[in-house]
């Protein structure tokens, strides 16, 4: 079976997302691990939106970020994902 990884976790966002467009993979937000510490990163991003500050997006397997402004206070929790295993060949 082929489980996802934090390799296959990145941006679809082409170039419509100022620092993040390229879609890059990433595994971390804020420094909080990305599949794992949902709430946390939540909290974490409607924090630093509240108080405008730069949100930090780690790049997969490497010490690089990327930072984006936030500059709007998030309303409500982003619906909930779920991740899906295909376990055909």
């Amino acid at each position: 079976m082929n489980m996802p990884t934090l390799g296959d976790t990145g941006f679809d966002v082409d170039d419509r997302c100022g620092p993040l467009s390229g879609n890059p993979r990433v595994d971390r937000i804020n420094g909080l691990m990305l599949l794992g510490e949902m709430r946390e990163i939540f909290d974490s991003v409607e924090r630093a939106c509240r108080s405008g500050e730069t949100i930090r997006f780690g790049i997969f397997e490497s010490s690089e970020t990327l930072a984006a402004g936030c500059t709007e206070p998030i309303v409500e929790l982003p619906p909930t994902a779920t991740l899906t295993v295909d376990n055909q060949p």
